[in-house]
């Protein structure tokens, strides 16, 4: 388990550390609501305790695109997509993003709690192919870039759900420099409270928090994290036939919620949220409130198909107000 370097050599003062999936993380460095108001002139995160997966060799690119979700014969050099990796029935193994920092090496950059089942899912099926799958992460780290423009940065790669938040990976010995060059430059360093505020106000879910293994990808939303007519993978018949021939029997929407001050949460839930005649339609997975606004904001929930396109006022099982609000494609 990699620890935060932010907290490991305290090269910032911190004003809450909270544990999320078993890592230790800067959740508040003010508080949330002066974190927000940094936030608006830009500023970093510190993601040290995220993976960092190599696979290289002659035969990476082949392996990939017959393993993941994402075109990878597409990526250009010094580009990334996101994508996943499944089972043969089409649910979640791991998401991520894959960055292609040269011709035969791929990096597929997740989140602390799904390196060691990356890693176990790609050795299972690693047979006599020319390539090496590497665990990176003790000597290459993740930071997180929000609003920093591109001529402070080289080789970093924007998130597609949220165009303002971009990511560094960089050699864990330049770890500290950089993070200190970042403040020199009044650049912000910002609590993770933040992070996740931006990741659900944009429908992208975490994998241990809003879905699990048990879900299919496209019950998860993640769409544009599939590539289409790219070929054969684990789980694309089942993907395929989603697309072509229906849609999934519920799926991950955006929630607009209003409640009392403190239910926003940082941690997975399961609120059920009542339809007409009080039968359930769908379950809030999560909840993060609003900046400034605490006792608003917005969650991700499992909803039922005959209900994704209502707009009414619902309330949940806790007396939660919320609406579906989906991604719109403006955002």
């Amino acid at each position: 388990m990699q620890i935060p370097i932010t907290i490991k050599k305290q090269l910032f003062p911190i004003q809450k550390v909270e544990e999320l999936f078993g890592e230790e993380v800067p959740f508040e460095i003010e508080t949330y609501e002066a974190d927000w108001e940094n936030a608006k002139t830009g500023g970093f995160f510190d993601l040290s305790c995220w993976g960092v997966i190599e696979i290289s060799g002659p035969d990476a690119l082949d392996y990939l695109q017959r393993m993941s979700s994402a075109n990878v014969k597409s990526l250009e050099v010094q580009s990334s997509t996101p994508g996943t990796f499944l089972t043969g029935k089409g649910t979640l193994v791991a998401m991520g993003t894959f960055w292609r920092p040269d011709s035969q090496r791929f990096l597929f950059t997740v989140s602390p709690n799904l390196i060691e089942k990356t890693l176990a899912h790609l050795e299972m099926f690693h047979f006599q192919e020319k390539l090496e799958i590497k665990n990176r992460t003790s000597d290459l780290a993740v930071i997180g870039l929000w609003k920093v423009p591109s001529s402070v940065l080289e080789s970093s790669w924007h998130e597609t759900r949220v165009p303002d938040l971009s990511y560094l990976v960089v050699n864990r010995i330049e770890l500290e420099p950089k993070l200190l060059e970042l403040s020199r430059k009044k650049l912000p360093f910002l609590g993770m409270h933040v992070f996740h505020y931006l990741r659900v106000r944009a429908g992208l879910p975490w994998m241990g928090w809003e879905v699990s293994e048990a879900d299919l990808v496209l019950e998860a939303g993640l769409e544009d994290f599939v590539a289409r007519n790219k070929g054969c993978y684990p789980g694309q018949e089942v993907v395929e036939r989603i697309f072509t021939y229906g849609q999934v029997n519920r799926k991950l929407i955006r929630v607009e919620w209003e409640g009392i001050e403190g239910t926003g949460t940082s941690s997975p839930i399961e609120d059920e949220i009542k339809g007409p005649e009080g039968k359930g339609i769908g379950v809030v997975k999560s909840l993060i409130e609003e900046p400034g606004r605490l006792t608003r904001g917005f969650g991700l929930a499992f909803v039922r198909k005959e209900f994704w396109e209502n707009r009414d006022e619902l309330q949940t099982v806790s007396g939660l107000r919320v609406k579906l609000v989906p991604i719109r494609a403006e955002e």
